[in-house]
């Protein structure tokens, strides 16, 4: 026996539609005795696909085609998955989908089918998402419930939600079911670096919970994202580095760090990047800090007034 199986999966985070080529035009027919008009021929449509990340979850109330394709016939089904996690494709019988991905699905059906057919080639799409309700608190423009799709992401439900206040932490938010805490997602760490376990799909019951900012260090000068940003736990300057692109030149400078001591006052302490990027020597970033790296311009013109 042989067995083919085709995957229509597309990359991308699951916010939009993969636009469908355009119908072919056809003529219509003309009425028959009695009509009211022109009729178009009998043929079956195809459904738009639903473009899902890799990691979309299928759950009850989502919508699936299933093409069987055989040496000669085409068969296309319609299945939604039921409150039980199955669905029903003739004459395979009820195959349990749900909390499966839509690759991991069509390699069960495909499974299910093999002592069935000869030969096919089996193909199933995401046609249609289950709807349901998802709460977002705190520091939102707009706090409430929405109505939304399972393809829906953290991201996009905070945007619908107006976005976050200014006072509103971008990496440290709750994901909560049921008033228990299952997730924290830093969605600074999906804005820079695409990292979408920082952005997950929301489930039925999630509510999303937007925390005050917690404490922040700044970074001036020579960074290729110089600004204020937010530490999470014991974040190191190194990590920090990482997630912002580092620097905007290749040799590392020596910098300035400035930080708040116990009495409250600053002092500004020389910093060798060199040295104190290299673990075991790097630096445990503390609420306050500041962090200064001069261009390198700055350098040269310092060492040349130096010189002369």
């Amino acid at each position: 026996m042989c067995l083919a199986f085709t995957i229509l999966l597309a990359p991308g985070t699951g916010f939009a539609q993969i636009p469908q080529p355009a119908a072919p035009v056809r003529a219509p027919v003309p009425a028959t005795a009695g009509g009211s008009g022109a009729q178009m021929p009998g043929t079956p449509s195809i459904p738009p696909r639903i473009t899902a990340g890799s990691d979309y979850r299928l759950g009850t109330g989502d919508t699936v085609e299933v093409v069987l394709a055989g040496r000669v016939d085409v068969a296309r089904q319609v299945a939604m998955v039921s409150a039980d996690g199955n669905i029903a494709v003739p004459p395979i019988g009820a195959v349990p989908v749900g909390g499966l991905t839509v690759l991991e699905a069509q390699t069960r059906i495909a499974e299910r089918a093999k002592p069935l057919f000869r030969y096919l080639d089996l193909t199933v799409s995401l046609i249609g998402t289950r709807s349901f309700e998802v709460t977002v608190s705190g520091e939102v423009q707009r706090p409430g419930t929405l109505v939304l799709s399972a393809t829906e992401r953290v991201h996009q439900v905070i945007l619908l939600a107006g976005g976050l206040t200014p006072r509103g932490s971008l990496r440290n938010i709750v994901l909560s079911r049921g008033g228990r805490a299952e997730a924290r997602v830093d969605l600074l760490r999906f804005l820079l670096s695409g990292d979408l376990g920082q952005n997950p799909y929301v489930t039925e019951g999630t509510t999303i919970t937007v925390p005050p900012r917690g404490p922040s260090v700044t970074l001036t000068g020579a960074f290729v994202r110089p600004g204020e940003y937010e530490i999470v736990g014991k974040e190191s300057l190194r990590a920090l580095l990482v997630l912002t692109g580092g620097l905007t030149q290749s040799t590392p400078a020596e910098a300035r760090l400035t930080r708040i001591g116990p009495d409250g006052k600053k002092t500004t302490l020389p910093l060798d990047l060199t040295q104190a990027l290299k673990a075991p020597a790097d630096v445990l970033l503390q609420p306050g800090d500041g962090v200064y790296v001069p261009p390198l311009a700055v350098v040269q013109d310092v060492i040349e007034a130096r010189g002369a």
